[in-house]
Order: structure tokens, then C-alpha cells, then sequence
């Protein structure tokens, strides 16, 4: 084998200890860059202080996002999952309310 360079291709990132939702704001967060090798792409997902996912943001064309909000009731069902919806990125993620 010659010198190849070696390139990473999906990189993770995520808390080391989860938050719980405080004032409706969700900051606990897991981020997956992507190398598409022209520039790569983030994928985030708001998790909630039991891990379970309250808005995905999948990064689209133009530095969009397609965010997608689920919400659950208190036996922790899913009560809602919301169709994808185009917005920015931002610092965190307001959950739905149930």
C-alpha cells in the first residue's frame, strides 16, 4: 500500500452528562459531521435528560437546516412527531409543549 492519506468520513460528538430541559430550552445536544469531501455537513440531535431525541436538525442546502420536533407525554410515549420543516441552526432547541 502506497501513502494514502487517510479521511475521516463521520465524526461524533455528545454531552458527558445529560441536563434536563430547563425554562422549555433543551441544550443537551449530539452532533454527527459528515465528510463529504468537498465540505462535510452537521447533522444535530436535541436529546432530553433521559436521552431521548426532542428535535433533530439535519443540515441541508444553502446552510439550512430540516428540523424535525418530537414531543412526548408523561410515561415518556411519543405524542408528537413533527413533518420537517426548513430553519436555522441555532444554540438550542425549544421543545414542543404536550
Amino acid at each position: 500500500m502506497g501513502g494514502g492519506t487517510t479521511v475521516w468520513m463521520k465524526k461524533f460528538f455528545y454531552p458527558a452528562a445529560l441536563k434536563p430541559i430547563t425554562s422549555g430550552v433543551a441544550t443537551n445536544y449530539t452532533d454527527t459531521v459528515m465528510n463529504d469531501g468537498v465540505g462535510g455537513f452537521t447533522n444535530r440531535t436535541y436529546i432530553d435528560g433521559f436521552g431521548r431525541t426532542v428535535q433533530s436538525r439535519n443540515q441541508g442546502e444553502n446552510g439550512n437546516y430540516r428540523v424535525v420536533s418530537t414531543a412526548y407525554d408523561g410515561r415518556g410515549k411519543t405524542v408528537l412527531t413533527t413533518w420537517p420543516i426548513l430553519g436555522l441552526q441555532s444554540l438550542s432547541a425549544n421543545p414542543l409543549p404536550v
